[in-house]
């Protein structure tokens, strides 16, 4: 599945998009709004591709998701859509 890289400082974050998202290349113009950062208000939840789990970003468990692996999700359906399933501590 595509992802886009997200930097911020020393650190990778990565947002998965469903595939229905993304364009060709041709079809893709230039936008002058800047690309959401993790540290958005609206980055909810927080998704690790090892376990294939997705966090609110309050729980107790999201900061143990070591940084090279962070997957940021806009919304749950946007978590569910990529293949991951809820925390069951939290659950989203």
């Amino acid at each position: 599945m595509p992802m886009d890289l997200i930097s911020m400082k020393s650190h990778a974050y990565y947002r998965v998009e469903p595939a229905s998202v993304f364009t060709a290349a041709s079809q893709v113009t230039p936008s002058s709004e800047p690309t959401p950062t993790p540290n958005s208000a609206n980055a909810e939840y927080q998704g690790n591709p090892d376990s294939k789990v997705f966090h609110e970003a309050g729980c107790r468990y999201a900061p143990k998701i070591s940084p090279e692996s962070l997957v940021i999700f806009y919304s749950r359906e946007e978590a569910i859509a990529a293949g991951y399933r809820p925390c069951e501590v939290c659950n989203p």
